[in-house]
């Protein structure tokens, strides 16, 4: 039976691959050396599992590069051990920082997460519960790295390359001119079981889940819930153009719906629905009766 694995991601933070980087630039510049020697020169006693593994972290980062069957610093490597500036070193850091390719995609889509909801989601996207809990922790000691390197350069000397997020999910569902169409956020219970990031085309979507266990059940309601949610939508984005229309001609035709039920008529396509032919008349009829 095949061993479990996790995606492939550096197992060192990028500070503590500077200073595996700075041991080897001290001891042999830029100079290409193989592999036995740059275990050596970063701190160990030759090739193992364990300078191997620190060696790949080096190069996950973009700050080693092989050539042939050696290695030597990279143009990225020494930027950063020998930068022209803080705002290099800083640019220099955020590009290291996000060239694995599992911490470019945390950081697309799960930048905001605590450690603790970041390690959650990598367990759901394939990773072993230990890879998952050491991936969360290394992503989370680089940003915190970043951070420390922001502080030394002043607001507009940073550099401005870096990818931008999105805004906060904002739980709340409104319309314009605050027409509430949900209600308020409910609270969050329980543990948090898994996380999902929905795109939208320009928009986006955040479905969590908390509670005791996830069932397969709890998808198909969960369908059923966004189907009651569109119709809320409809309805409410329908009462929000009834009213402008109602402020901007108070007197209406004898054809048009009174304003109480125009979102009744106006619920699905925008325009009236001939008395009879719409989905809610039966429910319409009860009520008025």
């Amino acid at each position: 039976m095949s061993k479990e694995r996790s995606p492939r991601f550096p197992a060192e933070s990028l500070s503590d691959a500077l200073v595996r980087t700075e041991a080897l630039y001290t001891a042999a510049g830029r100079s290409p050396v193989t592999s036995d020697v740059a275990a050596r020169e970063i701190g160990y006693g030759g090739l193992s599992g364990a300078s191997r593994t620190a060696m790949a972290a080096i190069s996950y980062y973009g700050l080693l590069q092989r050539e042939g069957d050696k290695h030597r610093i990279s143009e990225l490597g020494l930027r950063l051990i020998r930068p022209l500036s803080d705002s290099d070193k800083l640019d220099s850091a955020r590009t290291a920082a996000l060239k694995p390719p599992v911490f470019a995609e945390i950081e697309k889509d799960h930048s905001d997460c605590t450690e603790q909801v970041l390690a959650s989601v990598l367990l759901h996207s394939g990773f072993t519960d230990d890879g998952a809990r050491r991936a969360a922790k290394v992503y989370k000691e680089n940003v915190a790295f970043i951070k420390s390197l922001e502080q030394g350069v002043p607001t507009n000397e940073r550099p401005t390359n870096a990818p931008p997020k999105d805004p906060p999910l904002d739980l709340n569902f409104k319309l314009p001119n605050d027409q509430t169409g949900g209600g308020p956020a409910p609270q969050i219970r329980g543990k948090m079981l898994a996380q999902y990031q929905i795109p939208l085309g320009a928009n986006h979507a955040q479905l969590t889940f908390t509670g005791e266990k996830l069932l397969p059940e709890d998808f198909d309601a969960l369908g059923e819930y966004v189907e009651l949610f569109k119709k809320q939508y409809m309805r409410a984005q329908a009462g929000v153009v009834a009213a402008k229309a109602a402020f901007a001609a108070p007197i209406l035709e004898e054809s048009s719906p009174p304003p109480d039920v125009a979102g009744d008529y106006y619920a699905y396509h925008g325009t009236p629905l001939k008395p009879g032919k719409g989905k809610d008349d039966d429910l319409d009829t009860k009520k008025r009766g």
